[in-house]
């Protein structure tokens, strides 16, 4: 398939893109999720597992934000287990942050 820069594509929901050959051959994986943290302590973390099939150890996750997030929040994404990534919400900061529930957009470079 051929994309040229006037043209558009438009994906929602989950998808996967798979590209390259044998060496180095990955594909995409990306949904998108709803999450709540809650309130987190300062200096300390959250974690909740969202699952993403096909999602493999030591996959790269890129994590999308939602428009507004507490400040001080950090969000990470790790894929430690198959089908499995876990958020992580770290407070930075001394005192306690309300991040509330919101969606997040995960995605996955899954190589071959």
């Amino acid at each position: 398939m051929l994309f040229r820069s006037s043209t558009n594509v438009a994906i929602s929901g989950s998808y996967y893109i798979a590209m390259g050959t044998a060496n180095g051959a990955f594909r995409t994986l990306s949904t998108t999720t709803s999450v709540t943290f809650g309130t987190v302590a300062g200096n300390d973390q959250h974690y909740r597992d969202i699952v993403v099939t096909g999602a493999a150890i030591n996959d790269i996750v890129l994590v999308g934000l939602p428009s507004a997030i507490s400040a001080g929040a950090i969000i990470q994404g790790v894929a430690y287990k198959a089908n499995t990534v876990c958020l992580s919400c770290t407070n930075a900061d001394i005192t306690s942050i309300a991040v509330n529930t919101a969606t997040y957009r995960i995605t996955l470079l899954n190589y071959q």
